[in-house]
């Protein structure tokens, strides 16, 4: 993060200044198609490697972010990025995207589904990553190998800057 003196944020870079529910989109680089809501009241400002969106109140912003990380949002950003040197896609290409908009109630609904299915997701991966972190002692378990205590008297720390 870079901070941006105040008069310079207002008057020159104006039109790179971020406002809530804004969708913000890689379109240089590594990073490009990576998608995100900025969901922050903080002023901030994006660079020429990023492509922000900025929707009426009869769109979802949350729908244009999750359609555009779709499938079909990826493959529709991948067939206008050009691979040169370093891949890119241009603002005009990114306003070409044709993106579905249901009435907002849908749009609200699919958000919700959305949510829900990465609320999901996140529980099963920590299910998942419990599981895994236990491997380790069913399988000493079965085996009879019982591992020796750490005696946490002898673990100490030093910090580096205090050794002379």
């Amino acid at each position: 993060m870079l901070y941006i003196k105040k008069e310079i944020h207002q008057k020159k870079l104006k039109s790179s200044q971020l406002k809530k529910g804004d969708v913000l989109v890689a379109i240089v680089g590594a990073t490009i198609g990576q998608v995100s809501l900025y969901d922050y009241d903080k002023e901030a400002n994006i660079n020429q490697a990023i492509a922000m969106i900025r929707v009426n109140k009869d769109i979802n912003p949350e729908y244009v972010k999750e359609y555009l990380l779709s499938t079909v949002g990826q493959n529709q950003l991948n067939k206008i990025k050009r691979p040169v040197a370093r891949a890119n896609i241009n603002l005009e290409e990114v306003g070409s995207i044709k993106i579905p908009l249901p009435p907002l109630s849908i749009q609200n609904k699919i958000v919700n589904i959305m949510r829900k299915a990465y609320q999901e997701k996140r529980e099963k991966e920590m299910k998942a990553n419990k599981l895994f972190e236990s491997i380790d002692d069913y399988v000493l378990s079965e085996l009879g190998i019982k591992m020796p205590e750490i005696k946490r008297e002898m673990v100490f720390e030093v910090m580096s800057d205090k050794v002379k």
